[in-house]
C-alpha cells in the first residue's frame, strides 16, 4: 500500500470517528493499485482503477493493469470471499490451455 493511500484511509478514519458512524467494512474505489487490509473492525477493499495504468498512476509507481475487486458479503460476515479481476484482455493463450481431441483415435501415445 502506498503512502497516499495510507494517507487517504486516516482522513476517511477521522471523518467516521467524528460521525459516530459503526461499519462492518469499507470498500473504496478508484485507486491505481488494489488492496485489501483485514481489520479488528471489518475489512478495508481498495479497488483498482477501471482505465489502467496511467501518467498519473506511473509517477507513484502504482501502474498496475485495470482491475476491480469482486467480494462476497452475508448476514453474519462483512466478507465471505474476493476476487480480483483482471479486466484487461489476454492476448496469448495461458498456460492451462489443454488440447483434448475430439476423436480417441486422435490421440496419440
Amino acid at each position: 500500500m502506498t503512502e497516499l493511500q495510507k494517507q487517504i484511509i486516516k482522513l476517511f478514519k477521522q471523518g467516521l470517528n467524528k460521525t459516530q458512524i459503526i461499519l462492518d467494512g469499507v470498500c473504496m474505489g478508484h485507486f491505481h493499485q488494489p488492496a485489501t487490509m483485514e481489520r479488528v473492525n471489518g475489512p478495508q477493499i481498495i479497488n483498482g482503477s477501471l482505465k489502467g495504468p496511467d501518467e498519473y498512476s506511473l509517477q507513484f509507481g502504482a501502474a498496475l493493469p485495470a482491475c476491480q475487486v469482486l467480494f462476497g458479503v452475508s448476514k453474519n460476515y462483512a466478507k465471505t470471499f474476493e476476487f480480483p479481476l483482471w479486466l484487461e484482455e489476454k492476448k496469448e493463450p495461458t498456460r492451462w490451455d489443454i488440447y483434448i481431441p475430439d476423436v480417441w483415435a486422435d490421440l496419440k501415445i
